[in-house]
C-alpha cells in the first residue's frame, strides 16, 4: 500500500500495521517541524534537503535515512526535486528485544548505494506483501521491519551493549504520566528512591537528554498537538501542557519549532 502524501498523526490501519508512502517532493517545498505518534523511518533516494533533526540541521541525500520514535521532531525543505520512501509504523510491529533501543537512541545515518538498494527491495516487499495478504504475511512484515530497524541500529552505531536500566524506564513512564503538572527532577528521584544528582546523571547518560530537556520536548509535542486538534487558546494550551507561564511557552516554542504558537496553527 503505497500513498503519496504527508500526516504527522497516524494513518496506519489497524490491521495493516504500517503505512509505506514513496515521495515525490518538488524543490523548495517545506514541511514545518512536526512530530509523529508513530515511528517514522525515511530513506532518501534521490535529490537533497534541508533536514532539522531534533533542533539541529543538516543537509540530507541519497542514502540519507533517519528513523524517529514517539518523541523525536523534525522538518524537511527540499533544496531539489527530492524522492524518497517514508514508513509509518507501531512499535508493536517489531520483534520485542528492538524496542528498548527506540527510546533511548537517535537515528541519522547514510547508507552506501547497495544498502540502499537492499533497504528500498524490503520496502517494496512490504507492499507487495500488504497487497497480496497471504497466510502469514504479518510474521514476514515483522520480519522485514525489524530487518530495517536492526540494520539503522547497526549503522548508527546506537548502544546495544547494555539493556536500560530500570530506574530509567521508570522515570520515562513517570515523566510521561505526569508532564502535565509542576513536576521536578527531586520528586521524580523521590519516587524512585534515589538521590537527584545519581538519578539526573543516570537518565542523560542512557536517554541523551537532561531530565528538563525530556519533559519540556514531552510538553511542546503535547502543545503542538493541542494547537492542531482543538480551539484552546495559547494560554490555555501552555497551562495545559505543563508550562508555568505564557512567557516561558512562547519562549520555548519559538526557540524549537522556530515559529510562534498561532503560526504554528495555521499550518497545520
Amino acid at each position: 500500500m503505497i500513498k503519496d502524501l504527508m500526516v504527522y498523526q497516524s494513518d496506519i490501519e489497524e490491521e495493516l500495521g504500517f503505512v509505506l508512502l514513496e515521495r515525490h517532493i518538488p524543490a523548495g517545498t517545506d514541511f514545518p517541524l512536526h512530530w509523529h505518534d508513530y515511528i517514522e523511518f525515511e530513506i532518501v533516494v534521490s535529490g537533497s534537503a534541508r533536514h532539522v533533526y531534533n533542533g539541529n540541521a543538516y543537509t540530507i541525500s541519497e542514502g540519507s535515512a533517519y528513523m524517529m520514535s514517539y518523541y523525536d521532531f523534525h522538518g524537511v525543505t527540499a533544496l531539489t526535486d527530492l524522492e524518497l520512501y517514508s514508513i509509518h509504523f507501531n512499535r508493536n510491529m517489531l520483534h520485542p528485544d528492538l524496542i528498548p533501543f527506540l527510546d533511548f537512541n537517535r537515528f541519522r545515518c547514510r547508507f552506501d548505494p547497495p544498502e540502499t538498494d537492499h533497504i528500498v527491495k524490503k520496502l517494496l516487499q512490504l507492499s507487495t506483501e500488504s497487497q497480496k495478504a497471504q497466510p502469514f504475511y504479518k510474521i514476514l512484515v515483522q520480519n522485514i521491519l525489524s530487518e530495517i530497524v536492526v540494520l539503522m541500529i547497526r549503522k548508527c552505531k546506537a548502544d546495544t551493549d547494555h539493556a536500560t536500566p530500570q530506574p530509567v524506564l521508570q522515570a520515562v513512564a513517570y515523566i510521561n504520566d505526569n508532564f502535565q503538572r509542576d513536576l521536578t527532577l527531586t520528586e521524580l528521584a523521590d519516587h524512585l528512591s534515589f538521590s537527584p544528582n545519581y538519578l539526573g546523571q543516570l537518565f542523560k547518560n542512557q536517554t541523551g537528554r537532561t531530565f528538563n530537556e525530556y519533559l519540556n520536548t514531552l510538553r511542546l509535542k503535547y502543545a503542538c498537538r493541542l494547537l492542531s486538534l482543538t480551539d484552546l487558546t495559547v494560554k490555555e494550551v501552555a497551562f495545559t501542557s505543563g508550562y508555568s507561564s505564557v512567557e516561558y511557552f512562547l519562549s520555548v516554542f519559538k526557540k524549537k519549532m522556530m515559529m510562534t504558537p498561532n503560526a504554528y496553527r495555521k499550518l497545520s
